[in-house]
């Protein structure tokens, strides 16, 4: 976990030059569907760039929670005009330090490889989840190229890997999930399922 820390900080002040997707993004976030009173967990939130696309969704009572290890992710995504949107938290997610039923949605954008134990943290999703809360997670990349990507960076990010889709249905299941839709196809990734 430190070295994914480290590696995040090293790389924070250059982050959003790396991606120009916001199109791509609004799309992605369009097809979940999100209410207007959701209470929302964005995990692994980087430099912020979910949450202009997540407040425009949200009335007055709607939130957004944004967390990420790397604190220079955090520091970056609070200079931006829109810091004020959202509140921000900066945590691991294996120990999430929230109160268990606190939130409508979990959010997962481009983060989930680099969770180490991603079993430990469905089931903190899931213990953070409200009765029948979504979990999301997505990428905009198939699991393929993004596994591949992340092989070709190498170091830290050699071993970062989108499981297959057997084992993210196991993972999900055994954290407390179901109605698992996963969609993989060319440029595109998203897995939703509802807490059991």
């Amino acid at each position: 976990m430190e070295n994914h820390r480290k590696y995040f900080d090293s790389i924070a002040s250059e982050w959003d030059s790396l991606f120009s997707e916001e199109e791509r993004i609004k799309e992605a976030v369009d097809l979940m569907n999100i209410s207007p009173y959701e209470i929302i967990l964005d995990v692994g939130c980087g430099t912020g760039r979910l949450i202009p696309h997540l407040k425009k969704r949200l009335k007055n009572s709607g939130r957004v929670f944004s967390l990420d290890l790397s604190l220079k992710m955090l520091l970056n995504a609070k200079m931006k005009k829109y810091s004020r949107l959202a509140e921000f938290v900066n945590g691991c997610v294996e120990h999430l330090p929230f109160k268990e039923k606190r939130f409508s949605r979990i959010i997962c954008f481009a983060v989930f490889p680099h969770i180490i134990d991603k079993k430990m943290s469905v089931r903190e999703f899931n213990r953070l989840l409200q009765k029948k809360g979504i979990l999301n997670i997505f990428h905009l990349r198939s699991r393929e190229e993004l596994n591949e990507f992340h092989k070709n960076i190498g170091g830290v990010l050699s071993e970062d890997l989108l499981p297959d889709e057997d084992t993210m249905r196991r993972i999900l299941e055994n954290g407390g999930f179901k109605d698992i839709i996963i969609v993989n196809k060319p440029s595109f990734y998203h897995t939703q399922c509802i807490k059991v």
